[in-house]
């Protein structure tokens, strides 16, 4: 929940939640109503900005699958 709040203040996202299992479907359409603060999201978009990220985003079978 917190990735979906936290994308949420990015205009280009869109989370597309999937699930078979409706209880899963409630629990990531309660995101929705997870507030953070100001402060929470100064804080989160700080750690956010200061954790490397290692790897890619394919394992190579896929990345092929991709065209790119």
């Amino acid at each position: 929940m917190l990735g979906k709040r936290f994308s949420d203040r990015k205009p280009w996202t869109v989370p597309i939640p999937g699930t078979k299992n409706i209880c899963r479907l409630q629990e990531n359409m309660s995101a929705a109503y997870v507030d953070f603060s100001d402060e929470d999201m100064e804080r989160l978009t700080k750690i956010s900005n200061e954790t490397p990220v290692y790897g890619g985003r394919y394992a190579p079978e896929m990345k092929r699958m991709t065209g790119r």
